[in-house]
């Protein structure tokens, strides 16, 4: 993708949340997350990641909290969703870029979609991201 005159990377990503029926963990998580961060450091243009990873980095004292955080930094990267946008009020979503990339203009907003089913009642559990 191009954004003006410049490439982009534009990853957008999906991880289910952990189980025992799936057998996923944090501990496999961040050890695929390592291997795919290593993957794209090397790539020469401006990069951003995007998505709901379903990991609570609402909670500051977490070890795996402090795990992300390390492997982001080590990595040079930030992250830029700094309210909750999930309805429970968990952080489960990222905006992801380098930490000397100006493609981002502003800080991404959290916004309710406000969309409905028939009975009106909320259709999301997630807020939507707007970034510009």
């Amino acid at each position: 993708m191009r954004t003006g005159d410049k490439p982009f990377r534009l990853c957008v990503i999906y991880r289910p949340p952990p189980s025992k029926k799936n057998g996923f963990t944090n501990i496999v998580f961040f050890d695929e997350w390592a291997s795919y961060l290593d993957e794209l450091a090397v790539a020469p243009q401006q990069l951003i990641i995007t998505g709901d990873l379903n990991f609570h980095r609402d909670k500051p004292d977490s070890p795996d909290v402090h795990q992300f955080s390390g492997l982001l930094e080590s990595h040079g990267l930030v992250q830029h969703v700094r309210a909750a946008t999930h309805i429970q009020c968990y952080t489960l979503d990222v905006v992801i870029t380098q930490e000397d990339s100006s493609i981002l203009r502003d800080t991404p907003l959290v916004m309710n979609p406000s969309l409905v089913n028939t009975r009106g009642n909320s259709s999301v559990d997630h807020m939507a991201i707007h970034m510009s």
